[in-house]
């Protein structure tokens, strides 16, 4: 039961960060048209 559940954490967390990743990246393009 334990290990299932932090397992689900784990994926959860995963997508997140993957999720904030990709939107960092499309921060960062912008602010980099936005410099030129």
């Amino acid at each position: 039961m334990i290990a299932a559940s932090t397992g689900r954490i784990g994926a959860t967390s995963n997508s997140f960060l993957r999720v904030s990743e990709q939107r960092m990246g499309k921060y960062a393009q912008l602010s980099k048209k936005n410099g030129q």
